[in-house]
Parts: structure tokens; sequence; C-alpha cells
């Protein structure tokens, strides 16, 4: 299938950006690739720490002409300006959207960040879209985007969500906000082996930003007139929990689901097929090829271990 891939976002670098860039390139000399990693480490150890106390660096952004300030201290914002995003960011998220996601329709973003997807989406789409980010840090930067962009058809939710409802901790290993998750299996998974960071952390004291979050199914907030189209979920590992906090949702609109996918060390993912067979649902792989424009799908039988997947649930057999 055939689908012009862009980026929509540009962004106006400031010397914080232009460090990231630099140190992230790649060398093809050995020690300046060393030297460029252990520079990187330090000054994301020290980010960590200004975000830890709310401190911002904002910058100016664009979509579609339309200008906004972001968080450059938030390193989703990478999702703009590092080199192997300018072409398009996500491409297999970009592509359901584009493509599953009809003009004026209902959409769904669970982990929204400080919404990239969300926003393209309301702009492109002319989309309702109901966005929900529990980081309080982020969900700031979400808030005041929405408001610079007007884009009155978003509805935002400081809330994470699951199968339960109350509150949990949310923790941030890192300078990567995200990869912040609610899944003790996650970030047991995400802990440093490597041993510079581990040098690092042990001489700046390092402590995880943990959170108390407040934590809601789906279900009750949905209102129950409202057909839904497409819902992204990108909650790093929690993916499974907000499903079973979404069966009233899912039995009512048969809405196609792209979740993000973490398969272990047996590429199991028998637990995903059990909920959507439940439903009748058909589990597939999204297949991208940006520099050709083509994407495709391909039913979920057998997954590489250790690999990470955008899974596409519908309710309606699809051939692509």
């Amino acid at each position: 299938m055939k689908l012009l891939f862009e980026n929509p976002y540009e962004i106006n670098k400031n010397l914080f950006i232009i460090f990231i860039i630099f140190f992230k390139k790649k060398s093809n000399i050995l020690f300046v690739s060393y030297f460029k990693y252990i520079c990187l480490t330090v000054f994301k150890r020290l980010i960590l720490e200004l975000i830890r106390k709310n401190k911002a660096l904002y910058v100016e952004a664009s979509l579609k002409n339309k200008k906004f300030k972001v968080n450059s201290f938030n390193s989703q914002i990478q999702s703009i300006y590092l080199e192997s995003n300018k072409v398009c960011y996500e491409p297999d998220v970009y592509a359901a959207i584009r493509y599953f996601l009809p003009e004026k329709g209902t959409f769904i973003d669970v982990g929204a960040n400080w919404g990239h997807h969300t926003f393209i989406a309301a702009l492109e789409k002319n989309s309702t879209v109901f966005s929900f980010e529990p980081n309080p840090y982020i969900y700031e930067d979400l808030k005041r985007i929405k408001s610079e962009l007007g884009c009155s058809k978003v509805n935002l939710f400081n809330l994470a969500l699951g199968k339960k409802t109350g509150s949990i901790d949310l923790t941030q290993l890192g300078f990567e906000s995200g990869t912040a998750s609610t899944s003790d299996t996650f970030l047991n998974q995400r802990k440093i082996v490597n041993r510079l960071e581990i040098l690092v952390n042990k001489i700046s004291f390092y402590k995880p930003i943990i959170q108390k979050v407040d934590i809601q199914k789906i279900d009750n907030i949905i209102p129950s007139d409202i057909s839904v189209d497409l819902i992204k979920v990108d909650i790093e590992g929690a993916e499974l929990n907000f499903l079973k906090g979404a069966t009233d949702l899912i039995e009512r609109t048969r809405t196609k689901i792209l979740f993000e996918l973490h398969t272990d060390e047996k590429g199991d993912f028998n637990e995903f097929k059990d909920f959507f067979n439940n439903y009748d649902y058909k589990l597939y792989v999204v297949k991208t090829d940006v520099p050709n424009n083509k994407f495709c799908l391909r039913e979920a039988s057998k997954l590489k271990p250790n690999h990470l997947y955008n899974i596409l649930a519908s309710y309606q057999y699809l051939s692509l």
C-alpha cells in the first residue's frame, strides 16, 4: 500500500539540541565514539536532575506553519530533531493514523507524551482526540501545546490507564521520558547493565524519578455515545493492563487498536492472542518501507524474541 511518509514538525534548534545531536552522531574513530558516549552519559545525568526539579528549557517548533513552544529537556522531542526521525517518526504509528483514522474520526492516544501523534491526528485528520499522559511534568507541555495550536477537539487527561482505579507509581529510570513505566516487569528488563552508566550513577547518587499518579479504566472515561475509530497504546509494558480496562469500549465500538509489544526471550505473546480471541479480533504486524513510501500488514503468528513491534488489532479482516 502506498503512503507518503513525512515528519510534519519543524524545530528551532537551541544549543542543548545541537549538543545532543552532535554527541549522538556516530563516528568511525573508536576513541571519538567512546568520548562522545561518556560525555552524553554524564550530560544526561545532569539533565535528569534538572527534570527532577521541574526545570525546563523552551524552544520554538511548528506543525503545518502553526507555531508552539516545547520543552527541549523532554527527550521525546527527539522525535522532531534527530536525523533518524527526520523523514518520519514511528512510521508504523504514522501509517496507522493516516490510513485507518478517517477524516473527522475519533482517536485515542494512550501514552501521548508531549503529543507528537495527538496533534497530527487533530490537525491533519480534523479528528476528535482523547489524549492520556500520566507524567505531570510532561502533561504541562501537552496542555500548553494544545492551547498554542488551538486544538479545541483535543481532550487531555493527566492519567495512567489500566485495569484498576486508584493510584500507581510511575517510574522514569533515566533521561528518556518515553521509557517511564508503571510496569515492574518492564522496568526490571530496562535496568542498566552498562558499566559506565553504573559508575556515573554511583558517583552522582542516582535515584530514579518516581511519581504517584492517578490510574483509571478507560471504560469509566469515554462516554458510551462516542464511537472510536483508532486507539494507539504505547505505555511501556502496561499495554495488556490497559486492554483489560477497555473491555466495554472494545465490545461496543470494535475499534482498531495499535499497541506496542516488547516480546520476551521466547517471542511469546499468547496473553495478547488469548485476550483478543475473546473478541474475534485478528492481530497484524505493521511493516513499513519508508524510503519507498510503502507499508503492509502481515498476520501476527510467530514473533522474534526480545523485539519491539507495533501490532494492529482489528475486528475486521484486513488484507494489505
